[in-house]
């Protein structure tokens, strides 16, 4: 899971489905043990459902552990030597799943071929991830990182879809707001709308509707920040608010 969603909500992001989209991890090596270094293919794609894919190739090489796992990170700006020196726990990261394995029965090893696809958590924004980390869970030990190009509509044509029509049809107000929050759906899309707290729960659903304008009482939520997710056919927009 993702470290928070506080910092996804100090602004409005738009979101879409995604294409299948691929990007190939480079700039591995940064593990001073060389036998550590993860080698060989390694490949990240956006896909069309809302999920992303790790996928490593049969050359893909590192070393074992009890439990090695891959992730993929929002690095926010840190240097080299800090992500070497950073705990999982203490990333902004999406988990893949594990890559090796000696404490399993049976044993996975870490070299070769695997392929990982996992949904993008509520709220997160994968443009903003760039860093493919491998790192062993249970000794909390730095593997090896390496690094992709964000995907940007630039080089995922999806990415590129009109985002002014969406932003134009989906409104809330007011913001902040006390009681109620209203929905409007200016041509009457079938929409469903979620609404999450800052450590990424679920605290309000509503099923699809097509009807233009829609109350939402939040008088049972607690002040804070909040992030609306709006959800209408392959598209989807984020807007975050403030409940007083």
């Amino acid at each position: 899971m993702t470290k928070t969603l506080l910092s996804i909500l100090l602004c409005i992001t738009f979101q879409l489905s995604y294409a299948q989209c691929v990007e190939n991890g480079t700039n591995f090596g940064n593990q001073t043990v060389p036998s550590y270094r993860v080698t060989g293919d390694v490949t990240v794609t956006l896909n069309s459902n809302n999920t992303v894919s790790l996928d490593l190739g049969s050359n893909f090489m590192t070393a074992d552990g009890p439990d090695v796992r891959a992730y993929l990170i929002n690095s926010q700006g840190m240097s080299d030597s800090q992500l070497q020196n950073a705990r999982i726990s203490n990333l902004t990261n999406i988990p893949f799943g594990l890559v090796g394995c000696t404490n399993c029965s049976p044993s996975i090893s870490a070299n070769g071929e695997k392929s990982f696809t996992v949904d993008i958590p509520a709220g997160e924004d994968i443009r903003d991830y760039d860093k493919i980390f491998f790192y062993c869970l249970q000794f909390n030990a730095f593997w090896d990182f390496g690094s992709i190009e964000p995907f940007t509509s630039t080089n995922c044509s999806v990415l590129n879809v009109n985002t002014s029509e969406i932003a134009t049809n989906f409104k809330i107000y007011p913001n902040p707001a006390k009681r109620n929050l209203t929905f409007e759906n200016n041509k009457k899309l079938p929409v469903t709308i979620s609404i999450y707290n800052v450590l990424g729960s679920e605290v309000i659903h509503i099923d699809e509707s097509s009807v233009s304008k829609i109350n939402i009482n939040i008088a049972q939520l607690k002040a804070g920040m909040y992030l609306l997710k709006t959800v209408s056919g392959q598209a989807f927009k984020t807007t975050r608010f403030i409940k007083e």
